[in-house]
């Protein structure tokens, strides 16, 4: 098991283009199935910090929206949900990933936001 403290958790490295603008973030580097105690979380819970709202992303001249979370929050059993969403349209998103694996998540939101930006997502 790996013991660290709350406030030596990074949060996850994104590549963000221009355009886009950081809302929320609580998207931390911590695999969904790592062994990991942390100081400053109730019980040391690393599934503490897997929130329905872990990640939002706007990009202001399209009115989009990038939504990460992680379903059910906080459970071991639960997946990460990404969602782009035009005009606060939460019903109907433009495009819905899930995963556990949270290098496919990383890799999904680089690419969507580099898509959205050069126009590979029309809108």
């Amino acid at each position: 098991m790996i013991k660290s403290k709350l406030q030596d958790i990074l949060l996850q490295s994104l590549r963000i283009p221009t355009g886009w603008t950081v809302d929320w973030n609580q998207f931390y580097d911590v695999e969904p199935d790592a062994d990991f105690l942390i100081e400053g979380l109730p019980n040391g819970d690393v599934w503490e910090l897997f929130l329905q709202d872990l990640l939002q992303l706007k990009y202001s001249s399209s009115n989009l929206i990038l939504d990460l979370s992680w379903i059910p929050e906080a459970d071991p059993n639960g997946t990460y949900q990404l969602e782009l969403i035009l005009n606060e349209d939460w019903v109907n998103p433009l495009i819905t990933f899930q995963s556990r694996n949270k290098n496919e998540i990383v890799n999904k939101i680089n690419r969507l936001l580099l898509e959205v930006v050069s126009g590979k997502i029309s809108i």
